[in-house]
């Protein structure tokens, strides 16, 4: 048997001449994730399967290993970073908006100024059925960084999801 550590060497020698030379990507996809079963989780040769399932546009793929990526990360920014890039990827190529809340919710429980994640939130926020967490999670945010201004601009959108007059009109007199 092959020592594992010279597996994934020869894997992934095999997936550069795929994606360089021959410009294989499924095969080169193919070698990098036989050198990731040799050695378990290993940043690059996940951040190698990164860019190819992007060129490959294979966004079911990618989450898994953006998940995997997140979860590796020792840097809060980048795992942040990571977190971010995962729920755009569910919300713009998969449709899943539900996935894509829970990704940015992630991020703004721990960063509550984090832009990228609010905008996210905030673009979330026009699906009516999100509409009610997404505002819920975004005033925490702008409670907990002071945005007052930003605050306000949240019970536009609370009376607009109200269901009744009587619902808005006790809104607006809070």
């Amino acid at each position: 048997a092959l020592d594992p550590v010279v597996a994934r060497g020869l894997f992934e020698r095999l997936a550069r001449i795929a994606e360089e030379r021959l410009g294989d990507a499924p095969r080169a996809i193919d070698a990098y994730a036989r050198a990731l079963e040799q050695v378990g989780d290993d940043e690059d040769l996940l951040a190698a399967l990164d860019r190819l399932y992007v060129k490959t546009e294979n966004w079911s793929a990618l989450v898994e290993v953006l998940e995997r990526r997140t979860n590796l990360a020792d840097d809060p920014t980048e795992r942040a970073a990571q977190r971010v890039r995962l729920g755009e990827i569910r919300e713009t190529h998969l449709g899943d908006l539900r996935g894509a809340f829970r990704a940015y919710q992630e991020v703004v429980e721990r960063d509550p100024a984090n832009d990228p994640a609010l905008d996210g939130l905030q673009r979330l926020g026009q699906n009516p059925e999100l509409a009610p967490e997404v505002v819920d999670t975004l005033e925490g945010a702008f409670r907990e960084t002071g945005s007052l201004e930003r605050i306000a601009g949240l019970y536009d959108i609370r009376i607009n999801l109200a269901d009744t007059d009587g619902e808005r009109v006790r809104m607006l007199q809070e």
